[in-house]
């Protein structure tokens, strides 16, 4: 089987995502992703952090909308997993970043960034409000899309998790928007795939 007809074998109908909902990028580790599945996705400071990293602050979660810019936070980690989110109401950032830099480290909620299309939420993100898995099982390489089977392998590690954790929320690829059929992921042996 080749990488085109894998992904016919896989993937099934068009996944249609709630303009409602928000997006959380994290790193490509399952440790990290069944974490936030069953913990929640947290804040530095509940994660003990010493410092925060990117906009997030150290009592807020950075999540983002759905867009189409370039620039976007949701462009920037595309090629990691993301969390789709429903059912939260954060706070918009401003780009007033001169004036709401000193309150990033506090939890006054001023909150800024440079992107348009970035929002914050205090402390955490409870699981439950996590409805899908958006993950691309393309890797960009400059203006070329290339199938990458290191994020097959990666894809089906996280359906392995979502198994074990007995969490029934769709995964998705979001280069085609359809959804991966599970149980075909669970049987492949990814190291007959050419």
């Amino acid at each position: 089987m080749n990488k085109e007809e894998l992904l016919e074998y896989i993937e099934d109908k068009t996944i249609e995502i709630d303009d409602n909902c928000f997006f959380h990028a994290t790193k490509e580790n399952i440790n990290t992703v069944e974490r936030i599945m069953t913990e929640g996705i947290k804040c530095a400071f509940l994660r003990r952090e010493e410092t925060s990293q990117g906009y997030n602050g150290k009592y807020y979660v950075s999540v983002s909308k759905r867009t189409n810019n370039p620039k976007s936070v949701y462009k920037m980690f595309e090629h990691f997993p993301i969390f789709v989110i429903s059912g939260i109401k954060p706070l918009k950032a401003d780009n007033k970043k001169r004036f709401f830099e000193p309150f990033m480290e506090t939890i006054i909620p001023l909150r800024t960034s440079s992107y348009s299309d970035e929002y914050h939420v205090f402390m955490r993100i409870d699981s439950s409000k996590i409805t899908a898995l958006a993950y691309n099982l393309y890797h960009s390489l400059s203006f070329e899309n290339i199938f990458d089977i290191d994020r097959l392998y990666f894809l089906k590690q996280l359906v392995l998790m979502l198994e074990k954790l007995e969490k029934d929320i769709p995964i998705y690829d979001l280069k085609s928007n359809r959804e991966i059929n599970k149980k075909k992921v669970k049987m492949l042996n990814i190291d007959d795939i050419s």
